[in-house]
């Protein structure tokens, strides 16, 4: 399955591609900051599903996806917002589903597994109206079992909210290829946010900035950064930096 994702903070590109990573069958064909180059690449290119911010410059993610429906797009659209409230408008441009930040594995990975199953049955069914018609392919009727069955089932529904915050679950930052010794890896992972905010420091922000920019108080940024500083084993941010670099968990 190939995977664009468009969203104005580079920190999500970095989140969803190491989230990704961990579904088989799963490729991340591109990432971006805004919806015009978007548009242009998925005018080239074949893509499966989309992952969509909502509040972004110049266009929002809900007019983006009424412009690629208008076009004839027909690839699946999950937004993956901060806001709730969209939720309705989301569905006048057939959303596939809807997914509120902070993103865990676990529901992400939960609608991805959906997308996918739901993909085989399709392929399968092209396959069988594709072949040449016989006697016996007339009366065969396609079977679901198991997990394909229940996917099918469970996309009758669709729910457009997520499941149980837990956004306290840590992203495994250092799940990186190589072959790099186990002690170089941090004991304690990062969170989301400790990645959105490490990706933060590499632009220069001052703690002002990153609070504005996450609708938090500087005493959560401050708290934030001590744990991150802990967690890499540094007092300040150029080490941070350094370190997340050493580990990967920066490009």
């Amino acid at each position: 399955m190939k995977i664009v994702v468009i969203d104005d903070e580079r920190a999500m590109h970095l989140i969803m591609r190491r989230m990704l990573g961990k579904i088989e069958e799963v490729h991340v064909v591109g990432c971006f900051v805004e919806t015009m180059t978007a548009f242009s690449y998925l005018e080239n290119h074949e893509v499966d599903l989309l992952l969509v911010d909502i509040s972004m410059p110049r266009e929002s993610g809900l007019d983006f996806a009424q412009r690629l429906r208008e076009r004839g797009g027909r690839m699946k659209i999950v937004f993956v917002t901060s806001h709730q409230d969209y939720a309705l408008s989301a569905f006048d441009v057939h959303a596939y589903d809807y997914i509120v930040k902070p993103v865990t594995q676990e529901r992400l990975h939960r609608t991805i597994q959906r997308a996918l199953s739901e993909q085989s049955v399709e392929a399968s069914r092209e396959d069988r109206r594709m072949a040449p018609p016989t006697a016996g392919m007339m009366e065969t009727k396609l079977e679901l079992k198991g997990d394909d069955l229940k996917a099918v089932q469970e996309s009758r529904i669709n729910p457009l909210v997520n499941g149980p915050d837990d956004s306290s679950k840590p992203l495994d930052p250092h799940d990186v290829t190589g072959t790099r010794d186990s002690s170089q890896l941090l004991l304690d992972p990062l969170t989301n946010r400790e990645v959105e905010i490490l990706l933060a420091l590499t632009e220069g922000l001052s703690n002002r900035e990153i609070a504005d920019r996450f609708r938090l108080t500087e005493g959560t940024v401050k708290n934030h950064l001590y744990n991150l500083y802990s967690k890499l084993s540094v007092k300040r941010r150029s080490q941070a930096i350094k370190r997340a670099r050493e580990l990967q968990i920066l490009g």
